[in-house]
């Protein structure tokens, strides 16, 4: 199973997609915005990254402009979790450099959906 990061500023839905995600034997590390984020995944690098856009220190789109900038995180699956729906939304959030996009709220059932779907594309 992948490493995955979880970088969700809202506390309670970070445990509980850590909760979940774990549950499905991923090992799951976290964070609460996105400069630590960063140095999350530094320390412990993932193969997937479930991201929210509105946090605080630093946004999902610079977090993830800054992951793809960098040479030894810049191959992370991202997906980014957020409440923004809108086409421009999932515009910017592609081209920035997410794999995946989820909309706030969403059954648990589209999370594994989203997380399997990104693990089959690891290069391993």
């Amino acid at each position: 199973m992948a490493r995955i990061a979880v970088i969700e500023d809202d506390a309670d839905l970070n445990r509980l997609l850590c909760r979940r995600l774990t549950r499905a034997d991923y090992e799951v590390h976290s964070a609460s915005d996105g400069v630590a984020g960063l140095a999350m995944m530094k320390e412990h690098p993932p193969e997937i990254a479930v991201i929210d856009w509105m946090m605080p220190k630093m946004s999902g789109i610079e977090l993830i402009q800054r992951v793809r900038q960098d040479p030894e995180l810049k191959s992370i699956k991202i997906l980014m979790l957020t409440a923004r729906s809108q086409e421009g939304d999932r515009i910017r959030a592609f081209t920035s450099g997410a794999d995946d996009y989820l909309v706030k709220p969403f059954a648990a059932s589209d999370l594994i959906a989203s997380i399997e779907a990104l693990e089959r594309q690891i290069d391993r």
